[in-house]
């Protein structure tokens, strides 16, 4: 049986560059599982430090967007999407990954695209879905953004919601199955989360045997 020893992670934050609590979770969480001996790499977006570094025991990898100027979040992804998807191809070719693990939906297309490419396993996390956060939900915008996100969620073995309230809308709104979610918080112990990864390696192993 395969084992969980590598882990790339994808987040459009991470410190020093902090917006939100998505930040502070990917970092949580990256250096939850180094202290757990799994080899963990980081790709995550930095117009102003792009570059490669090792911090913490963590490998990061910083990339920068080819275009400075964009008209909405929805014109942005496509445009980073390549550059997630070269230098995680980078790290997955040189030194290998068992697991991508995506924090929220603008990293989720080049989750997907990773796994289909090197036919990984995907665990995404969200800490919120846009029915949550925006009431105008029937705008071309916002409509967009959870198709993407439903999208994301479909194609990962497993999807981590951070709150119940998410959960609920990722059941309701977006039809995922109750048995492909769980509910735990990344702020803290991580030991949960490893166990869920360490499983969706186990799941997608089988469903390929």
């Amino acid at each position: 049986m395969k084992a969980l020893k590598k882990i790339l992670v994808l987040t459009p934050e991470y410190p020093p560059r902090m917006l939100g609590d998505v930040s502070i979770n990917a970092h949580s969480v990256s250096k939850g599982m180094v202290k757990d001996g799994i080899l963990t790499s980081v790709v995550t977006f930095d117009d102003w430090r792009p570059g490669e570094t090792v911090e913490e025991g963590i490998r990061v990898s910083r990339i920068a967007s080819p275009i400075r100027t964009f008209y909405s979040i929805l014109t942005w992804t496509p445009l980073i999407t390549p550059e997630f998807v070269r230098a995680s191809s980078k790290i997955i070719r040189g030194e290998g990954v068992d697991l991508v693990l995506s924090f929220e939906w603008t990293t989720g297309m080049s989750a997907m695209t990773l796994g289909t490419i090197h036919d990984l396993p995907l665990v995404c996390a969200y800490h919120s879905v846009e029915c949550q956060r925006n009431p105008f939900r029937d705008s071309p915008l916002s409509q967009g953004i959870a198709y993407l996100e439903r999208e994301v969620a479909k194609a990962s073995e497993l999807v981590v919601a951070t709150n119940e309230d998410t959960a609920k809308f990722l059941r309701d709104e977006y039809g995922i199955s109750v048995a492909k979610i769980v509910v735990t918080r990344l702020d803290g112990d991580v030991g949960s989360l490893i166990s869920f990864c360490r499983q969706a390696v186990e799941d997608h192993e089988g469903a390929n045997a």
